[in-house]
């Protein structure tokens, strides 16, 4: 994929399922642990973003909240923003 995206000078977006099997995580929070072949993506991608509904987990959360959770970016910090 990254050779894709540097012969081309293009964006390269990967979708990959998570592994839903956690039962320590109560909230299921997405981590990089919880990516099928964690370690193929931790190393070749240069970001990972994920996309997380707390109120699907939780009734008490406000059922319009959306996560997005930079967990890996080559070029600055790791955080999480409230959309």
């Amino acid at each position: 994929m990254r050779d894709i995206a540097k012969e081309f000078n293009i964006p390269v977006i990967l979708a990959t399922q998570l592994n839903r099997g956690k039962k320590d995580d109560e909230k299921k929070i997405p981590t990089m642990s919880r990516i099928r072949d964690s370690g193929r993506v931790e190393e070749f991608a240069r970001g990972v973003w994920f996309l997380h509904r707390p109120a699907a987990y939780d009734s008490e959360e406000d059922p319009n909240k959306l996560v997005l959770r930079i967990a890996k970016s080559s070029h600055g910090p790791t955080f999480d923003l409230n959309l």
